[in-house]
């Protein structure tokens, strides 16, 4: 036997398809027949070497400084398998043996594949895509310049022109007082003579989510509403859920103000359809938004003080008719209570159905409620309750006395009552009241504020949009701007085409609009709600303005409101919205079927987004069954090449135009997302990777420590993340080691290094006023 030294290079990391190869051999290594070894090889990579002697490779690889031993191998039939590599293996290492072995034995070893046309069709089959896994993850240590984060901290310093307290109740408002336009008229026509009590309920609900709202945003300012919330609390996918009703929301907004709108037009104009009129009012936003013209403050502010004092005159007048004229009230108390559709057949109403059914219709006069929501990080810091104290007051004033005045100047029954036209009964109140001339103020008022509306949904969701693209639940195409304008044409004019089909599919009918709306609006109220319990009990910890209560119990309020989780005030308003759930559902059931269909459009949309690798898997796998690739073939490389970085075997994926399809794969998978981790703490990281694999797509997890200066990195932290990086072989675990203060600036420069959004940032349940500044910057909180 021949004597061979041993190489003295260091054996160097593993490369990707190394470390998978072994990862997929040792599941089966034990198992595997020898008699079939030609074709089990491939299962992961193999290579066999001819020209050479069992012993003498035995000699050659056993020696002192080698650790591949004899099991490694298998001889069968005058060829040298490898069947095992070491444990920290390299190609280069690889190479370099062979290139060691030929100059010491002088037999011109070679690399080769397994792949004999004969055992094509096994090979295949077996063969695993071994591309999919990712490499082994890194320690390394970040040093920030100074002068960047000085540079980063000097802008964020820079004061923010922030809207006041009034401009922002504007331009909530306007989207809210719109609904009071047509709202009376559709729930007395549910709930007729009743009408008062069901909106008073409404009331007393949108009372409790005040509360609500302000605890859950306060500890979450951030642009998104009720999405925002989900994705703190809960997984991707039910945010995503519930993005797609907020996009269905915003849909309903517009086209219900656009069709209100040409309703009141075609009050004073009879000529005017409504179809046509309600879409050329969609088309003209959309142009407008394409422009560049979207909503001022100062214009919705002023348009919000004209429309308040335009139905305080109106309220006015009505008051002084009513006195004058009671019969009416006496006569309406005496009608029947009206007839309802409940699952497409015409039931006779009691008081019971009158006023559940009348409640899920009043619901709609609060719609726009979540809005101030939407638009939190461009309000002055403290004043959201105030805005949501203000909404609520003057919702509750006007949409209660517009119901009860509505019973005392216009009769419920006949063409010229209530019922009848229930979507210009504000322009009816008005001529009966103030005459003709107000008649026409009101309908240019309500035609203003309704067109608002439409622009309000316009920039609403825009803004949505681009925060579900940025957090890949929407195609990433939608964020492009044009170059003369630089705003969002694809978001814009895809909303125009969506909702003008709407109202051609339910040809304008304002009811059935109304109530496609109140499914998307008690949804999104429905899953706040839930969030909001689940905000409690999984962030309790984190910094807000107030608590809304659980329970009404005096020692439990006592208990929990030193926990900061009173909660009673979540559970009411969960039960009020879901009876207004499902007394929109019982209704007409063709409007059931449409919500089903659009909200089947935009959530198919959101699925194919969170579930692309795997719909690219599923594709991948049909076109090897039906497209097989013709060469199938591994590629080999000449262990003589110069370049030793580059692997010897190529894999692939056995698929005409399979290689598109894994590079498509690798691109999603390739943006990393960021952990900020304090300590060490095995729970802690085990939730976090497990969260990022079930939620998105990338195969690199950044875990990152940030130290104070002038203390040492913890010792064994880097460790403890390679065991992680060891036990998820398909993703790829760094850690990030980064001496500073933890801050908003440092999170800002570590977002622009990486080029990723902050949205693509982690963090555990902030409980400090520092971690919740950071946390405000749009990392995502994922952890208790």
């Amino acid at each position: 036997m021949m004597a061979v030294p041993a190489p003295t290079a260091v054996i160097p990391e593993p490369t990707r398809r190394e470390l998978r190869a072994i990862h997929s051999i040792n599941q089966t290594i034990e198992l595997l027949d020898w008699d079939l070894v030609d074709k089990q090889l491939q299962k992961g990579k193999a290579y066999f070497l001819r020209d050479a002697t069992l012993s003498e490779w035995e000699a050659y690889v056993t020696t002192e400084g080698q650790q591949l031993k004899s099991k490694n191998m298998e001889w069968i039939h005058g060829k040298l398998f490898i069947v095992e590599l070491p444990s920290r293996p390299h190609e280069r290492y690889i190479a370099r043996l062979i290139i060691a072995a030929n100059a010491a034995t002088h037999t011109g070893l070679r690399f080769l594949d397994i792949a004999g046309a004969a055992y094509q069709t096994n090979i295949r089959r077996l063969e695993p895509d071994v591309w999919t896994y990712a490499t082994y993850g890194h320690a390394q240590t970040l040093h920030i310049p100074r002068d960047s984060l000085d540079s980063i901290r000097t802008t964020m310093q820079t004061p923010k022109h922030l809207l006041s307290e009034w401009p922002s109740t504007a331009i909530s408002g306007n989207d809210l007082l719109s609904s009071c336009l047509y709202s009376a008229g559709i729930v007395a026509s549910k709930a007729g003579k009743l009408s008062p009590i069901p909106t008073f309920l409404v009331t007393c609900v949108m009372y409790l989510f005040r509360f609500i709202y302000i605890e859950v945003v306060s500890a979450i300012p951030l642009n998104g509403g009720s999405y925002n919330t989900m994705l703190n609390t809960t997984s991707k996918k039910v945010a995503a859920m519930t993005a797609t009703l907020a996009v269905i929301a915003y849909l309903a907004t517009g086209v219900v103000g656009a069709v209100s709108a040409s309703d009141y037009l075609r009050a004073q104009v009879p000529s005017v359809n409504n179809v046509e009129s309600a879409i050329g009012i969609l088309f003209v936003f959309a142009l407008l938004n394409v422009l560049g013209l979207s909503e001022s403050a100062v214009i919705a502010l002023g348009i919000f003080v004209l429309h308040i004092m335009t139905l305080l005159i109106l309220i006015v007048g009505c008051v002084v008719f009513s006195f004058n004229n009671p019969h009416i009230l006496r006569s309406n108390m005496q009608t029947p209570l009206p007839d309802l559709d409940i699952c497409g057949s015409l039931v006779t109403s009691n008081v019971f159905t009158a006023v559940f059914f009348g409640f899920s219709s009043a619901m709609l006069g609060v719609t726009g409620f979540e809005t101030a929501a939407n638009f939190v990080e461009e309000q002055q810091p403290g004043i959201f309750g105030a805005i949501l104290r203000n909404m609520w007051f003057l919702s509750s004033f006007f949409n209660l006395s517009l119901s009860i005045l509505n019973l005392c100047v216009l009769p419920l029954l006949g063409p010229a009552g209530t019922i009848a036209n229930n979507n210009i009964v504000l322009a009816l109140m008005a001529r009966e009241t103030l005459g003709r001339g107000f008649e026409l103020w009101m309908t240019i008022d309500g035609f203003i504020v309704l067109s608002g509306s439409v622009l309000t949904s316009y920039v609403g969701i825009t803004g949505l949009v681009r925060r579900l693209a940025c957090d890949r639940v929407m195609p990433e195409f939608l964020l492009a701007e044009n170059k003369w304008r630089h705003t969002n044409h694809y978001i814009i004019w895809l909303y125009f085409a969506v909702a003008a089909s709407l109202v051609v599919c339910l040809n304008g009918d304002i009811v059935m609009l109304s109530s496609v709306f109140s499914y998307a609006f008690l949804g999104l109220l429905l899953l706040f709600s839930g969030g909001a319990i689940l905000f409690k009990v999984k962030r309790s910890h984190m910094p807000r303005d107030t608590s809304a209560a659980w329970y009404t119990y005096s020692d439990l309020q006592q208990l929990t409101h030193k926990l900061g989780v009173c909660r009673w005030k979540c559970i009411v308003a969960l039960v009020m919205v879901c009876c207004g759930f499902l007394g929109t559902l019982l209704g007409d059931p063709t409007v059931s079927v449409v919500f089903a269909l659009y909200f089947l459009v935009v959530g198919s949309l959101v699925f194919i987004m969170l579930e692309r690798i795997l719909l690219l898997r599923v594709c991948m796998f049909v076109m090897k069954s039906l497209c097989p690739s013709k060469k199938d073939k591994a590629e080999t490389k000449s262990s003589d090449s110069s370049d030793l970085d580059e692997p010897l075997l190529q894999p692939r994926t056995g698929a005409l135009g399979g290689r598109t399809i894994r590079k498509a794969i690798q691109a999603i998978n390739a943006p990393p997302v960021v952990f900020f981790c304090k300590h060490m703490s095995l729970s802690l990281l085990n939730k976090a990777v497990r969260y990022v694999r079930t939620n998105e797509h990338t195969e690199n997890i950044q875990i990152v420590h940030v130290h104070a200066p002038g203390t040492a990195d913890p010792v064994g932290f880097a460790d403890l993340v390679g065991v992680f990086d060891s036990m998820y072989p398909e993703t790829k675990i760094d850690y990030v080691s980064i001496e500073g203060t933890f801050e908003p600036a440092l999170v800002q420069w570590l977002a622009s290094y990486l080029h990723i959004s902050t949205n693509m940032m982690f963090i555990r349940q902030p409980d400090n006023i520092d971690a919740h500044k950071v946390s405000l910057l749009g990392v995502r909180v994922i952890t208790s």
